[in-house]
């Protein structure tokens, strides 16, 4: 008898055939026992010899039996090789590719036997037609999940009992991830409506969109830059969470580098509250490219051009020297938006400023105006104006944190004429249980005006 078998414990075996019967005798029952190999087939090699041996079964009893030694040969395991799945951003080099080797028998696992040097090598990879490359090695295919794109082989594998048949190479997957991207608010921070007996104006956004390559010092920063021209932006308006222009395209700033662009998009507004309002704009990155953050958000103002007794205005500052619980960080943008006015029926307003630091973006919104006092009869104009304000955490633009819903709110400001490149303000918010939320520029005991880094004032 010979019978093989593959590296794996052994079954009692009963391969046997009985021949020289004569007068058509028949075997009905034979116990058939083999000495000679061991019980677990454990290494590769030449044939073990196998020795058979029988108790008489029925129907032999007339017969001599002779028993011929048989062979029985061990063949290697086979092992299967499965590409593990992988994540990559877009533009960025694959990650190592790695691979789970399976199929291992009696208990042996991929560590041991390296550790004992009978398994050793790694597989080789190549990715699918799908997949392809920039010149400097990132994948350039859109975000999305590329099945079957790692393509593992027998590369430099080699084991003393097993073997890596070719149909054991199974494929992986291949996750593209959009790549991280900074946006820049560059467009209008103040638009009179077309008159004074008008409530529509047309308000230019524009961003300045950044692939994460260009932005030094990000955390998110890598240095494998993409096309900024697969972003695609979306104008949002925070306060009501509505969508103003959506799927914009970018262009380049500049033929000779693809990782800055910019976007622009003129939008028609209506004043719904005469004669000012203020409005807070989101920037969304899609496409190959994403970026969603309140930090970049900003306020634009439109109003209609003011008469005696109003104030208006929108802009920026630059943040120096800010103090309070809730302080701008130096560097950081605290845009603002505001409009109040003297009516036959009493005080109106509202204002809307925005705060950065240590990564979190706070909004001050104030609706309740106390008192306006304005000096309009030769430039420089002043004014100050107070009233009551809401302070809220607006990290996250969906679920924003309510901090104090009655806090108290004090501007002054000057206005040195148009176009406004010298105007300044200087904004202070209380807590309504005591203490500073805010200053805008703190010189160790108040507030004190700062000239705008943008925007414009204006006091009639």
């Amino acid at each position: 008898m010979a019978f093989s078998t593959r590296l794996t414990p052994l079954r009692h075996r009963t391969d046997f055939s009985v021949s020289g019967l004569l007068n058509s005798d028949s075997v009905t029952s034979i116990a058939l026992t083999s000495t000679g190999y061991p019980a677990a087939a454990t290494v590769v090699g030449s044939p073990y010899t196998v020795t058979p041996s029988a108790a008489l079964g029925t129907g032999l009893g007339n017969y001599t039996i002779s028993y011929f030694n048989g062979t029985l040969t061990v063949n290697k395991a086979h092992l299967t090789v499965t590409a593990d799945a992988k994540s990559v951003q877009y533009s960025d080099p694959l990650p190592t590719l790695t691979a789970t080797i399976s199929g291992f028998v009696n208990g042996e696992t991929d560590a041991g036997l390296r550790m004992s040097g009978d398994l050793s090598g790694q597989p080789s990879f190549s990715t699918s037609a799908t997949i392809t490359f920039y010149s400097t090695t990132g994948v350039s295919n859109a975000p999305g999940t590329y099945t079957d794109a790692i393509i593992p082989s027998l590369g430099t594998l080699s084991a003393a009992n097993y073997d890596f048949p070719a149909g054991n190479f199974v494929k992986g997957t291949l996750n593209v991830n959009q790549e991280d991207a900074r946006a820049y608010y560059t467009g209008s921070l103040f638009v009179d409506t077309s008159g004074p007996n008008s409530n529509t104006a047309t308000v230019t956004l524009s961003a300045t969109i950044k692939d994460i390559t260009a932005v030094t010092g990000d955390p998110a920063y890598d240095a494998y830059p993409g096309d900024i021209r697969h972003a695609t932006v979306t104008f949002i308006n925070r306060d009501s969470n509505t969508v103003i222009a959506s799927n914009l395209p970018v262009g380049l700033v500049n033929n000779n580098d693809t990782t800055v662009g910019a976007v622009t998009y003129n939008w028609n507004v209506t004043l719904t509250s005469p004669p000012s309002q203020s409005y807070r704009i989101g920037i969304i990155v899609n496409n190959y490219y994403t970026d969603n953050i309140s930090s970049e958000d900003t306020v634009v103002t439109v109003s209609v051009p003011p008469a005696s007794g109003q104030i208006t205005g929108g802009g920026y500052l630059v943040m120096q020297n800010s103090a309070g619980q809730y302080a701008g960080a130096v560097g950081t943008k605290n845009n603002f938006g505001f409009n109040v006015q003297n009516a036959h029926n009493g005080l109106h307003g509202n204002i809307n400023t925005i705060i950065r630091n240590n990564g979190h973006t706070y909004q001050v919104k104030g609706n309740s105006m106390t008192s306006l006092t304005t000096h309009a009869t030769t430039l420089p104009y002043t004014a100050t104006f107070n009233g009551k304000a809401s302070l809220q955490d607006i990290t996250d633009p969906l679920h924003p944190i309510s901090i104090d819903g009655n806090a108290t709110l004090q501007v002054t400001m000057t206005d040195r004429g148009e176009p406004g490149s010298s105007d300044s303000i200087g904004i202070t918010v209380w807590a309504h249980a005591g203490g500073l939320y805010f200053s805008s520029n703190w010189n160790g005991t108040t507030t004190v005006e700062q000239t705008l880094g943008g925007g414009n004032v204006q006091v009639h």
